[in-house]
């Protein structure tokens, strides 16, 4: 619309400044918030660039210490089953009276703590009795820990994952948070 300023009073000329003012007063908040968006937008992606990079040195320290408990776990297997085959050699070929070994021990006192439960079930346990075994005395344990114990027992990973939710469906295992499992306490 074309709008020749000789035929307009001065209070329509003081108007139509006031319009043209606000207009342009509203694209220059237009432009503001379009370049601090863009802003934003540029400090969004560094924070994301910079989360992932620590993510990925996080990821590979954690991979790292994972072999190295991998390693040390594997180390102190062979070390424990040389020192059990060279006692079951030693004791095998001795007799009792030969060995210097202490006296069985007394009926233990009333009131003194039970005896832990042997923590290694047979072999022919199932999965779901070598687990609630595991557990027994602890205030939980890990999923990865559980996995490393049952492999050591011959027990394998697929089946360990059928027996722990079947515990849990069953209500005799309660997760605590992701990965971690515990006994359900009886009231």
């Amino acid at each position: 619309m074309l709008v020749n300023l000789n035929e307009l009073s001065a209070s329509e000329l003081l108007e139509l400044a006031k319009k043209k003012q606000q207009e342009e007063q509203e694209s220059a908040r237009r432009s503001a918030k379009v370049a601090r968006l863009a802003q934003l937008r540029k400090k969004r992606e560094q924070l994301l660039a910079d989360q992932e990079r620590a993510l990925l040195i996080l990821d590979k320290e954690l991979q790292s210490l994972q072999q190295r408990r991998t390693q040390l776990v594997t180390s102190h297997q062979t070390a424990l089953a040389a020192l059990d085959k060279e006692m079951a050699e030693v004791s095998a070929g001795a007799r009792a009276s030969e060995m210097d070994v202490p006296a069985p021990a007394a009926e233990p006192a009333v009131g003194a703590p039970e005896p832990q439960p042997e923590t290694r079930p047979a072999p022919s346990v199932d999965p779901a009795a070598a687990i609630l075994n595991l557990l027994k005395g602890r205030v939980d344990m890990s999923d990865s820990l559980l996995r490393e114990r049952l492999r050591g027992l011959g027990i394998d990973a697929g089946r360990f994952a059928k027996a722990i939710a079947q515990l849990v469906r069953e209500g005799k295992v309660v997760s605590k948070g992701a990965g971690n499992y515990a006994l359900k306490k009886r009231l």
